[in-house]
C-alpha cells in the first residue's frame, strides 16, 4: 500500500465508506418501509423513529408520511385517530398526538394488568387460607 494513499482524513473516510456503505440503501429502505408495521410490544416512539428515518432516506414528504403512517399503526391507535374531530395539517402534530395517546393507552393497560394480577393473588391467597383452615380443622378432629 502506498504510504501517501491516506494523506487526508477524507481519503480515509472515502475508503471506509466504500467498504461499509450500504450500496442498496434506497432499495433496502424502500423494502423496510413497505414492511414496517407497529407491533403491540413496540412503543410508538421506537416505531416512529424507524418510520421517520426510512421516510427521510426515501425523500418522502410529510404529507406522504401522514398518509402512510395510518396503515402502519396498531388498530387501537388507528381507531383513536379516526375519532379525532380535526384533521392534522402537520406530521409533527400527528406525531405528538399519537405519542401522547400511546403513552396513555400503555399506562392504562399496565394499570389494568396490575389490577388483574392483584385480584388473582388475592383470590389465590383466599384459596390457600381456606385449604389451611380445612387442614387445621381436620387435624384437630
Amino acid at each position: 500500500v502506498d504510504p501517501d494513499y491516506f494523506n487526508t482524513p477524507d481519503m480515509i473516510f472515502n475508503v471506509l465508506r466504500d467498504i461499509y456503505e450500504d450500496k442498496n440503501l434506497r432499495q433496502n429502505s424502500r423494502r423496510k418501509y413497505l414492511q414496517l408495521k407497529m407491533f403491540p410490544e413496540t412503543p410508538f416512539a421506537n416505531f416512529y423513529s424507524e418510520f421517520k428515518k426510512l421516510g427521510s432516506i426515501l425523500g418522502y414528504s410529510d404529507q406522504t408520511l401522514m398518509d402512510d403512517i395510518i396503515d402502519k399503526l396498531l388498530e387501537r391507535l388507528r381507531a383513536a385517530l379516526r375519532s379525532v374531530q380535526f384533521p392534522f395539517t402537520q406530521l409533527s402534530e400527528m406525531k405528538q398526538y399519537l405519542q401522547r395517546l400511546d403513552d396513555e393507552q400503555r399506562a392504562g393497560m399496565a394499570q389494568e394488568a396490575r389490577r388483574v394480577r392483584f385480584h388473582e393473588l388475592k383470590n389465590q391467597a383466599a384459596q390457600n387460607m381456606s385449604l389451611y383452615l380445612i387442614g387445621l380443622a381436620c387435624s384437630l378432629s
